[in-house]
């Protein structure tokens, strides 16, 4: 996680919306820890979020990684392990699986 917050400290840095490197590590290493907490959330309940997207579009979801929410015909067909550049996700709404980029400002409501 780390390595992580450094490469989120980067970006912010180079976007010059911080004045110091301190604010931009700090910022960084809250935006690393957002994903893994957003992970453990969606395991046991449907969970309301927003994110910014790869074409800079706003969006608010709700979705879950809880099999007891999610249709049977809809579960994964493998048990693949976790991927660390994307957060998956259930999408309620939608009814469909979605993925955010750990790299995404991401807001947990």
């Amino acid at each position: 996680m780390k390595s992580q917050a450094l490469k989120q400290a980067w970006v912010i840095w180079r976007q010059g919306t911080v004045k110091t490197w301190s604010e931009a590590c700090k910022l960084g290493w809250r935006r690393a820890k957002t994903p893994a907490r957003l992970r453990e959330m969606l395991k046991n309940s449907v969970v309301s979020f927003r994110f910014v997207k790869k074409n800079g579009e706003l969006r608010l979801a709700m979705g879950t990684t809880d099999l007891n929410r999610i249709p049977s015909e809809l579960h994964p067909k493998t048990n693949r392990p976790a991927n660390n550049k994307s957060v998956n996700f259930f999408d309620v709404e939608k009814q469909a699986w979605r993925s955010v980029s750990v790299n995404s400002e991401l807001v947990i409501d």
